[in-house]
């Protein structure tokens, strides 16, 4: 028997809690599916308290029990940030408005205070269809690919078909996506190309579905083109003594499955025509890494390849002062992620001289010292470099080459501190703010969406910037606003000198 009142369900959870708790605070409630109302057995909850100025700090994680309970007691005053997540759900934050919006704070104004919350989640989203030939007679075992709809597309879930053509991947979060089959060979060099969603071979033409939560797009159907397919094969190889070869092929839609063995030798099978890259790496007996990096273009079988695995790329990096005063490399942070035609792989933190990095192109961020900016990241190719976007800048490290990169800092920083107020002038404590960069004096491109919270008190504060003008908004309804929503929202607009601490009071936006 299920409660089916919120209000009752929240007056029973309290009745089987309470008893259980000492004098200190506490946050307890019950997790349950929000289309049934049903418990969620084991769900994980997590409590983050947050520091001064609104900034995380420390988190706790507990389970909610059989019957969906969960109870953190013993907590202090203060605020605190509530999540839960399952697999096969989307992540709740407790108090978000949308699906994607920030979670609202729980206040514990006094030291016996006793809350009770109720977390509802969603299930996340599914498509489904059909994977037929030209007389729409069901394909099995066809691989179907989902990607988020960007450029290029991201892989987002995978599944196949069943005997009778049918497939269904779930787990998607809501938004727009490409779906695509990989291609099969079926008959001698022939088979089922991939092909997108309405029957089409080119991205640029391919139909984007929308998925939602608690909610299964159907009649996805894909009728593959049919025509040749093609294979590489060979061997990436490597000097005596050496470790286990790795080899990946990757085309604009993702990693390429096929055969590879630990001495390099490498087949990826049901091939279509077009643009391709190769990567392949291993551990040299003298302890050095091995790699190698190429482009192909496959419009034909390209049977036999060799590729000799060579040393890495050497990638130094300096960090200096304007001015040329050298900055101790231990105190700034650098992240690295590589760059392939499927787009941008995980960031991982490097240390240049002890981490070197396989041949191909990568992108590399730096976080200085909170008295310091990235005023500038050059290297010693100019010709092949890109302009910086998001916080990160783009290098191409060649194989056996050597790669000079100075990172130059400034301790002329801009700060910016206020308050946020929602309506009769109240402090909006913990909510989110987010400083956007417009145009920069300095470091253009090297400084990403900056985000923090407001303490009880409704006041915020950020640093270690670099002067120019920014946009500031304070919100709730966005976990990471895009420039649309900035600009739909009509962000405030600050300027900022070097040197300087500027002070700029916000309204809490509301969306409509």
């Amino acid at each position: 028997m299920f409660v089916k009142s919120s209000r009752m369900r929240r007056a029973v959870i309290a009745i089987v809690l309470l008893p259980r708790l000492a004098s200190a605070a506490s946050i307890q409630g019950i997790v349950v599916e929000h289309f049934s109302g049903r418990p969620l057995a084991r769900a994980e909850v997590k409590l983050a308290a947050l520091g001064s100025p609104g900034t995380a700090g420390g988190e706790i994680k507990t389970r909610a029990n059989t019957v969906g309970q969960f109870l953190f007691s013993g907590l202090g005053v203060g605020a605190y940030l509530l999540t839960a997540s399952r697999t096969g759900f989307a992540e709740l934050r407790y108090g978000q408005k949308t699906w994607k919006a920030a979670g609202a704070p729980i206040v514990l104004a006094e030291p016996e205070c006793h809350y009770v919350a109720e977390l509802r989640l969603r299930r996340l989203g599914a498509v489904a269809g059909m994977v037929w030939d030209e007389n729409q007679v069901g394909l099995p075992e066809q691989d179907v690919i989902v990607y988020e709809a960007t450029r290029p597309p991201k892989m987002a879930a995978r599944g196949k078909t069943d005997d009778r053509g049918v497939y269904r991947v779930g787990g998607l979060e809501p938004g727009r996506y490409y779906v695509r089959t990989r291609g099969r060979m079926m008959d001698e060099g022939s088979g089922a190309m991939p092909t997108f969603f309405k029957d089409v071979t080119p991205v640029e033409q391919a139909r984007t579905v929308e998925v939602d939560l608690d909610q299964q797009t159907d009649d996805v159907n894909i009728q593959p083109a049919f025509g040749r397919l093609y294979r590489v094969a060979g061997q990436a190889v490597a000097p005596p003594r050496s470790g286990p070869v790795t080899v990946e092929l990757v085309s604009d839609m993702g990693p390429v499955p096929g055969s590879v063995d630990s001495s390099g030798r490498f087949a990826f099978d049901q091939l279509a025509p077009g643009i391709y890259e190769i990567t392949a790496a291993a551990d040299a007996p003298w302890r050095e890494k091995l790699g190698v990096y190429a482009k192909l273009s496959v419009d034909k079988d390209l049977d036999g390849m060799r590729f000799q695995l060579t040393q890495e790329p050497e990638f130094h990096i300096q960090f200096e002062e304007k001015g040329g005063r050298l900055v101790d490399p231990k105190t700034v942070a650098l992240w690295a992620r590589r760059k392939s035609l499927a787009g941008e792989e995980p960031a991982r933190h490097i240390r240049p001289q002890e981490d070197p990095l396989p041949p191909g192109t990568w992108e590399v961020s730096a976080a200085p010292p909170p008295d310091f900016y990235v005023a500038r990241i050059t290297g010693d190719r100019g010709d092949l470099e890109s302009r910086a976007a998001n916080g990160w800048k783009e290098f191409l490290l060649p194989p056996g080459g050597h790669t000079r990169v100075e990172v130059e800092l400034s301790s002329a920083i801009a700060a910016l501190h206020a308050r946020v107020t929602a309506s009769m002038d109240q402090p909006a404590g913990a909510a989110p703010i987010f400083l956007e960069p417009v145009e920069l004096e300095a470091g253009a491109g090297l400084v990403a969406l900056r985000t923090t919270r407001t303490d009880l008190q409704g006041r915020y504060r950020f640093s270690g910037l670099p002067p120019g003008r920014y946009r500031v908004l304070s919100s709730f309804d966005f976990e990471r606003p895009s420039a649309e929503d900035m600009e739909a929202a009509r962000a405030d607009e600050v300027s900022l000198k070097e040197s300087s601490d500027a002070n700029h009071d916000l309204q809490l936006f509301i969306a409509p």
